[in-house]
């Protein structure tokens, strides 16, 4: 669905554009200015939200490398508790097996009291007054004394250790019952990583759906501008044409051959054209950019000049001939990291058409000196230096065009 929109937001771009036949040729490059700033908001936008996507993945690998390491304290933990288990449940079997001795002691107490009882209630004094001699006395005494100390002993040493395994099992159960608590609290940190990477994930998924329908509008916006392109080429073809015709009729009868005439249609600039423009900032030739330097998703159109003292210096005309095109109401003079809005992306401009199909343009003006319809002179002020419109600092942005055509403003220098 969003493809289609696209498709048909283009159509209707188009449209609106190749319908303009009688429209001024300064109108149409100022439609062509606004898509390129058109086209540049969509390629920033594009940058940014790629680095956010870049962020997000970013984001969304740090909780999964979160989730892997709590799994595996989730695992260690459970294995803990694993290993309690099996410790419990060896106290547990130990101390059955205490009770089950104990009892079975008990029993034979319990078995020899009965057979003392059943014996005829003998007392402890009458055993021993029945001694034959004195050596049958010390053993009787000695035997009871023994009797009595072993049946202590014994209830004593499983009563201690009934006691000791029971305070162990006390403390595994407290132990245990710790891990559990620090699982629960890994397990419920778990719960919340998932939560927080499928929200991620939904973010993700939509910062790819904006990226796609920006990209889509920048297809939209370039296809406009190659419509943009076409209606400027054939504006100047017909203006060639028109321009051939009276020359072709203005010299017949001399036999003329018309060399200075060039190919009707040509896009690109004559062979003869160097060496015969003024260069436009007098005492400033330093180059911040050349011509047709990469940019984001484009290429630069023009050079750009600047150096000391360019802020509020004159500009002057490259060539002499008519203004076709001022650009004067912006007044955002300064560097700035994007486009104030003003003129397209030019900020205050001046297009000069200079005949033959020629034209040139010049950016960012603090100010323009002439107006539409002016004559200028080839040195003759036009404007002053500047930073506006899409400038980070002030420079001035020159075109040379031929035939709506873009071209190396350098080769009107070949001595530079």
């Amino acid at each position: 669905m969003k493809k289609i929109l696209s498709i048909v937001l283009a159509a209707i771009m188009v449209l609106c554009i190749v319908t303009v036949g009688a429209t001024p040729i300064s109108d149409l490059e100022d439609q062509q200015s606004e898509l390129e700033q058109e086209a540049q908001d969509y390629e920033d936008s594009i940058a940014q939200q790629e680095e956010d996507i870049a962020l997000q993945e970013d984001e969304i690998a740090a909780v999964e490398s979160d989730i892997i390491a709590l799994n595996e304290d989730i695992a260690e933990s459970r294995q803990i508790i694993a290993d309690y288990d099996v410790e419990i449940a060896e106290k547990s079997d130990e101390i059955d097996a205490l009770n089950q001795e104990n009892e079975e002691n008990m029993d034979a107490l319990r078995e020899r009291i009965r057979a003392i009882y059943m014996a005829g209630e003998t007392s402890t004094l009458e055993i021993i007054l029945g001694a034959k001699d004195f050596s049958d006395f010390v053993d009787r005494v000695q035997l009871l004394e023994n009797l009595s100390d072993y049946d202590e002993q014994l209830v004593a040493d499983i009563e201690a250790q009934l006691t000791l395994i029971n305070t162990e099992m006390t403390e595994l159960n407290d132990a245990k019952e710790a891990q559990q608590l620090e699982q629960d609290a890994l397990d419920a940190s778990l719960a919340e990583l998932n939560d927080l990477l499928t929200e991620y994930e939904d973010e993700l998924a939509l910062k790819y759906d904006d990226l796609n329908a920006t990209q889509e509008q920048l297809d939209a916006n370039e296809a406009a501008q190659q419509a943009l392109e076409d209606s400027i080429r054939d504006y100047y073809s017909s203006l060639q044409s028109s321009s051939s015709s009276g020359s072709s009729s203005g010299s017949s009868s001399s036999g003329s051959s018309g060399s200075s005439g060039s190919s009707g249609g040509s896009s690109q600039p004559p062979s003869t054209a160097g060496g015969s423009y003024v260069w436009p900032t007098p005492g400033i030739y330093y180059l911040t950019s050349k011509y047709y330097e990469p940019r984001t998703g484009r290429y630069h159109g023009g050079i750009d000049i600047s150096g000391g003292g360019y802020m509020g210096s004159a500009v002057v005309a490259a060539a002499s001939g008519t203004v076709i095109y001022t650009y004067n109401s912006c007044v955002h003079n300064w560097g700035k990291n994007g486009s104030c809005g003003c003129g397209g992306h030019y900020g205050n401009y001046v297009i000069i058409d200079h005949g033959g199909g020629k034209s040139t343009l010049y950016a960012h003006f603090s100010s323009c000196a002439v107006s539409v319809g002016d004559y200028v002179s080839a040195g003759q002020v036009i404007g002053y230096g500047g930073s506006t419109g899409r400038s980070s600092g002030a420079h001035l942005h020159f075109e040379c065009r031929y035939y709506g055509e873009r071209y190396d403003p350098m080769s009107e220098y070949p001595s530079l």
